[in-house]
């Protein structure tokens, strides 16, 4: 209890210092929030799919933060959920995914028509979710969305 003397005593001598603390306290909590919370990246997802042969599915990539994102290179899958034990993971990836950028607070649409659609429903699946995996630059590991959740 010697150091709240301490300061007790210190700040009756002197107020601007512990202004000076307060506010530099402040500042650094304002500092954390914008570098942790604030500037994060923010992605979802949502999609159409049809079964008319002649319509492109799409899936449709939003990003929700002020930082635009550059993507490398992009995987889909139906991956089994984690109570489906003999169930294995279908991958769906087109022969040739395409890099690009999604701004800032905008989105970008994956469409996929004639012999890039993919099986949306059925037995494949079951037991399964679609899982679009992002390889973001300046990112070690992918980003997981899965499509259709809420």
């Amino acid at each position: 209890m010697e150091w709240i003397e301490w300061i007790a005593g210190h700040a009756k001598q002197n107020p601007l210092g512990i202004l000076g603390l307060a506010i530099s306290l402040i500042l650094a909590f304002v500092k954390i929030y914008e570098t942790f919370w604030k500037d994060r990246l923010s992605l979802a997802t949502s999609y159409f799919f049809t079964s008319h042969p002649g319509e492109a599915d799409e899936i449709v990539i939003a990003n929700l933060s002020p930082i635009p994102v550059q993507i490398a290179y992009w995987t889909i899958a139906w991956e089994k959920r984690w109570y489906a034990l003999r169930v294995k993971d279908v991958d769906v990836t087109p022969e040739d995914p395409f890099r690009f950028k999604v701004l800032g607070r905008d989105s970008f649409a994956l469409r996929f028509r004639d012999n890039d659609k993919f099986p949306t429903g059925g037995s494949v699946a079951a037991n399964r979710r679609l899982v679009l995996r992002l390889h973001v630059f300046g990112r070690r590991r992918p980003v997981k969305l899965v499509v259709g959740a809420s």
